[in-house]
């Protein structure tokens, strides 16, 4: 080995480790390492002193802290706890008028969709008795309620606003500069890690990948909380339901039928909608962000980047042990 070729090794190190260390690389993936190492802590809590952590207050206030904890040491992170909640930085601004027609379909071919999907995914493991999230929020551990608010705050309304602002507004928004089509893809991982389900992951990924394509069209994270709440209060209330009642009834190709058709007219008026908006905007000369910062040829790149750095690694790590555990235990 020569003189020459020692700076070239240890360049290449030190590239590895800014890599994996960089702070465009790490800040946002750690985020959700915090946020899943807190979804753990808290179901092994609730599993221990169920007494103690249950009551829909109980979850309420878990699930604030997993999300919006990380989301404050991120901001401290990244801007010396210096958080702007600006239309202009996380999109707060509620959506347009003129885009009630795209939330509406949005939400019904969203949640048809997901719901074919899920199924699918759940077709030999069949469903659960209540509706969850993370893998840790059972309704089943949950006295009945006097009335439907209370599940419809703690289970739809609290996670819809908690995973926009930390998906959408604060890691999305992180990878924005490598592509809206970057963004779009490690923010859906993201998300789908974060559901602590296997069978969850094509849904989750899809769930992912639609809410940023909304986000791109409406510019605003409020639209995407609306279709998030609209899409977990149909699992809530009927998704869990109708797929028991299509695995385990009779002839059900009644139903099928009809869920394919909403589906189908959904992403129609979808389809038409998010044309007109285009149009619209093209004759207002609106600059949408760039959907893939360099081109396809640089995507692959821009997601290994992205995507193969330690916090998100640990994430997958994580991930992974805990559905081994689950399946053997």
């Amino acid at each position: 080995m020569t003189d020459n070729q020692k700076p070239t090794k240890k360049i290449i190190k030190w590239e590895l480790f800014k890599r994996f260390l960089d702070k465009d690389n790490t800040p946002s993936p750690l985020l959700l390492l915090i946020s899943m190492f807190l979804i753990l802590a808290f179901k092994l809590a609730t599993s221990i002193f169920p007494d103690k952590a249950s009551g829909y207050l109980g979850y309420l206030i878990l699930q604030l802290i997993i999300f919006f904890v990380p989301a404050y040491l991120y901001s401290k992170f990244i801007s010396r706890g210096k958080l702007s909640l600006s239309g202009k930085d996380f999109r707060l601004k509620p959506p347009s008028i003129d885009h009630t027609f795209l939330i509406l379909s949005a939400s019904v071919f969203i949640c048809a969709c997901l719901f074919i999907v899920d199924m699918l995914c759940r077709l030999k493991r069949g469903y659960p008795d209540g509706f969850y999230l993370y893998n840790t929020f059972f309704t089943g551990n949950i006295s009945e309620p006097d009335n439907f608010v209370y599940p419809l705050v703690t289970f739809a309304l609290a996670p819809a606003v908690c995973e926009e602002f930390v998906f959408r507004g604060v890691i999305h928004r992180s990878y924005e500069k490598k592509g809206y089509l970057v963004a779009a893809i490690v923010s859906s991982v993201m998300y789908a890690l974060v559901t602590f389900d296997i069978a969850l992951i094509p849904s989750s990924l899809i769930f992912g990948i639609l809410m940023s394509f909304i986000l791109y069209v409406t510019d605003s994270i409020v639209a995407c909380i609306i279709v998030n709440f609209a899409y977990k209060m149909f699992m809530l209330f009927f998704g869990t339901n109708m797929a028991n009642y299509l695995l385990t009834g009779g002839n059900n190709a009644l139903l099928y039928v009809a869920v394919i058709f909403i589906l189908l007219f959904a992403l129609c008026v979808f389809a038409f909608e998010c044309t007109r908006i285009f149009k619209a905007k093209a004759k207002d000369n609106c600059h949408s962000p760039v959907f893939c910062e360099g081109g396809i040829k640089t995507l692959g790149a821009k997601l290994s980047c992205a995507l193969f750095t330690m916090c998100i690694i640990a994430c997958v790590v994580i991930y992974a042990i805990f559905n081994v555990i689950n399946i053997f235990l």
